[in-house]
């Protein structure tokens, strides 16, 4: 129990207080509850990781391949180095690496 002086709270309020009532786990404060596996809060995390690691690894290869063969790097980071706005109307294949293009330089 408080304190006299520690609460404006009168004693029915202190004894349906959650505080009060019994020992308080502070992890539920964080949304951490026992039992539950950890590898379930950290899944999503260490996916996100795995993809920047697999991003760092083929930019290092790309750069690593080029300087190997004395390749110059693209001026632009896209599929098809080829395909430009121009091309969109010359058939459904050079449509589609432009919209792959356009995509990926997005995404």
């Amino acid at each position: 129990q408080p304190q006299l002086n520690g609460t404006n709270l009168t004693p029915e309020e202190m004894a349906n207080s959650t505080l009060y009532r019994g020992p308080v786990d502070p992890a539920n404060w964080f949304g951490i509850r026992k039992g539950y596996p950890n590898l379930g809060y950290i899944q999503n995390h260490l996916l996100v990781l795995l993809l920047l690691v697999l991003e760092a690894v083929v930019y290092r290869r790309q750069e690593y391949y080029r300087k190997q063969y004395q390749l110059v790097a693209p001026i632009t980071e896209t599929i098809f180095e080829d395909i430009s706005r121009e091309h969109l109307d010359q058939g459904l294949t050079s449509c589609a690496k432009y919209f792959l293009n356009y995509f990926y330089y997005k995404f």
